[in-house]
């Protein structure tokens, strides 16, 4: 990474890795240690929309729940972490349908989403200025409970998109086989959905459903043209679907059970963070993302970017703290 600028993304288990047993002091003074040394690496810090959200939804479990202290310092954590101290404004990366929406147009149609996106960045900042008053505010304002609303919806659709994808696939395989037997078409299930044309299919969904959300129309040819461009230059986009839906088909995971509720419909989330993770670069810069999911890793290793992630301790380490 010598001689390259660089951008930086921690993920929610890092901000809370620095939080957990310590008191909110001690990881404020952590934090503007690593800070201190970005600064001399000229490194930049963004916060992900999502990562904040995901930290704030847990608080609306109230002071008592599980989760409660470590997800609040550590939506102070990012808020000071991400902060451009010489504008004094946040660096966020946004909802990845607004990237890809910018990407593709030059520009942000879907209104409503980009004032839903602007308004958590200004609850970020809330809690940069003070996070005391920033809680009663919001809790007034039931926006805790209300992210919480989002994102539990949001990881229901995932689910679902998950299972639509793998049956779509089994499908069209008994489709083109229709005399091959159960443990073949298992076989061929599992060829189709780590194949190029299974990327080339989820990449075209996925240019489908932004054109649809914006009101636009788009033709065959141009459909293909944009699909190999997400290819090309967001590779995670279709790829992190591709590896979800091999790992479910391949190893026979319900995605109902409880323990996928608590553990794996959070790999809607793991989507934004690894998303920046891309060939495009955010602020003329590359973008390493700092986590120790290991699932998460994987999936950027999985498209070629495996030096593009970090764990919390290999990147203290690089920093020289």
């Amino acid at each position: 990474m010598k001689g390259k600028k660089i951008a930086v993304i921690f993920d929610t288990n890092s901000y809370r890795k620095l939080v957990q047993g310590n008191e909110l002091e001690k990881a404020l003074d952590e934090i503007e240690k690593i800070k201190k040394l970005e600064k001399e690496k000229d490194i930049q810090a963004f916060g992900s929309i999502i990562v904040g959200m995901e930290m704030l939804g847990n608080l609306s479990e109230g002071e008592e729940g599980f989760n409660y202290k470590d997800c609040l310092n550590g939506t102070i954590l990012l808020s000071k972490h991400c902060n451009d101290d010489n504008i004094n404004q946040p660096r966020i990366i946004s909802h990845v349908p607004l990237l890809l929406e910018h990407s593709l147009f030059g520009k942000i149609k879907s209104t409503q989403l980009e004032i839903n996106v602007q308004n958590m960045a200004g609850t970020i900042i809330d809690f940069r200025n003070d996070y005391k008053s920033a809680i009663k505010h919001h809790q007034s304002e039931k926006t805790f409970k209300k992210v919480k609303n989002y994102l539990d919806t949001k990881e229901e659709e995932f689910c679902t998109q998950i299972e639509d994808l793998i049956k779509g696939a089994v499908s069209q395989v008994k489709h083109e086989h229709p005399k091959a037997d159960k443990k073949a078409l298992r076989t061929k299930t599992l060829e189709l959905l780590k194949s190029e044309a299974f990327i080339k299919m989820m990449s075209m969904a996925i240019i489908q459903a932004i054109y649809n959300n914006a009101g636009e129309k788009i033709n065959k040819e141009e459909l293909s043209k944009r699909a190999d461009f997400i290819r090309n230059h967001f590779p995670l986009a279709a790829g992190f679907y591709q590896w979800i839906s091999v790992e479910v088909f391949d190893k026979n995971i319900d995605l109902r059970s409880k323990r996928s509720i608590q553990k794996r419909w959070n790999w809607q989330w793991d989507y934004h963070v690894s998303y920046a993770v891309s060939n495009s670069q955010v602020n003329g810069r590359e973008v390493i993302a700092v986590t120790s999911d290991k699932d998460l890793t994987q999936i950027i290793h999985s498209v070629g970017f495996g030096n593009r992630v970090m764990t919390l301790e290999e990147y203290q380490n690089y920093l020289g703290e």
